[in-house]
């Protein structure tokens, strides 16, 4: 609602000051863009007639060539210890009988752009600067049309009559930088070739996770991939350890307080890619994986009885990955990958226990293998929310 308003007042406001100075445009003259740095003729010439486009919509400009004249008659007139850019300026404006003057100043540092443009008028002086990183000159022709817009509507005094029309326009250019630096990221990404990151968090959410075993996924997961325009792919590879100590166990007989104690040595190893779509740093995760589960456990009465069921059991399974997050290259190369939501189906799996010892009297067999089943879910399927890698790219 806010910037809808925005567009109403501005677009008001700006067609009745453009009104007024169509009906009488005022002279001005537009200096050659200067430089600082690597910055080279062609992108001068293509700011330069973005800045002759935009500005006359409202002035009438002065030819390059009758400003090039009068710059060389202003050094032949001014002493050498008066010919400051000031002074220089002024007597440019005197010459050509103009009391505005625009002048754009492009500085060039590394990977960093700076711009400011200036309009020296017969009193005062209106200068507003930007700033871009990695931009290319498409993307610097656009930020200086808004700084041209800006200078503009200050000399227009609607930037002082309007506050609020001010102060959305700042709001909106702001935003324009926030994605700016979300497409940085699509940029430093299209510098690198390769990508290393390692799995530090995953939280799973499915509902037999978060009773049995509180929902932590394991971690370790190591991914080495290959960037390719807006896809990543590589291999993934993990193993680790989790162990248990008196989980309850309810595939017995009701109201009996047996409890689980376990160990399970976890691998995975897979292909994985990512499709990073749009212009930021959106991404769409896909995974095929074969994992195995090694488990080591025993289930006993805990209320002192002395029924005790000791195994060894080996599980396999096959699952896809399916998810949304994003991931952000910094300048550095170091990466922050996150997938919000993961869903990994099991698409096949296998399953096959050794009993140590058993004491039960009735141990209940099919409930013990549903819950390896339930474990093939827990630990290599399921639905995550907020997994995280840390890595680095190069």
């Amino acid at each position: 609602m806010k910037y809808f308003t925005f567009i109403i007042a501005l677009g008001f406001s700006l067609s009745l000051g453009l009104a007024v100075a169509k009906e009488h445009k005022k002279d001005a003259a537009l200096a050659p863009v200067g430089a600082l740095g690597k910055v080279s003729e062609g992108e001068k010439k293509i700011l330069l007639n973005q800045m002759e486009s935009e500005l006359s919509r409202n002035y009438t400009l002065i030819s390059q060539q009758d400003f090039k004249q009068a710059q060389l008659k202003a050094f032949e007139e001014l002493e050498a210890e008066e010919c400051t850019e000031e002074a220089c300026i002024r007597k440019i404006q005197e010459l050509l009988q103009v009391d505005r003057l625009f002048s754009l100043q492009v500085i060039r540092e590394g990977k960093l752009t700076q711009f400011t443009l200036s309009l020296i008028r017969e009193d005062d002086k209106i200068v507003r600067t930007d700033q871009c990183r990695d931009c290319d000159i498409f993307e610097l022709n656009e930020q200086v049309g808004k700084l041209v817009n800006l200078v503009v509507l200050a000399d227009l005094g609607l930037g002082a009559q309007s506050g609020e029309v001010s102060q959305l326009l700042t709001d909106i250019i702001e935003k324009e930088k926030e994605l700016k630096s979300r497409r940085n990221s699509k940029m430093n990404r299209a510098e690198k070739d390769y990508y290393i990151s390692y799995n530090l968090f995953s939280q799973n959410v499915s509902d037999y996770v978060t009773r049995f075993d509180g929902g932590l996924e394991f971690p370790g997961v190591l991914e080495l991939g290959k960037y390719s325009g807006d896809f990543l792919y590589g291999l993934k590879y993990g193993a680790d350890a989790l162990s248990r100590d008196t989980v309850n166990y309810k595939d017995q007989t009701p109201g009996v307080p047996y409890v689980f104690d376990y160990e399970i040595d976890r691998t995975e190893f897979g292909i994985f890619g990512l499709w990073f779509f749009g212009t930021n740093s959106a991404t769409l995760y896909l995974g095929l994986s074969q994992g195995s589960l090694k488990m080591d456990g025993k289930i006993f009465n805990l209320s002192g009885g002395t029924e005790t069921f000791v195994f060894t059991a080996d599980m396999k399974a096959t699952f896809l990955t399916i998810g949304i997050g994003n991931q952000w290259i910094t300048d550095h190369g170091s990466v922050w990958q996150f997938e919000w939501l993961l869903w990994k189906p099991v698409l096949s799996s296998s399953k096959s226990y050794t009993v140590l010892s058993n004491s039960f009297s009735n141990f209940n067999t099919a409930g013990f293998e549903n819950f390896l089943e339930d474990r093939i879910e827990s630990f290599l399927g399921g639905v995550y929310l907020v997994s995280f890698h840390l890595g680095y790219s190069f």
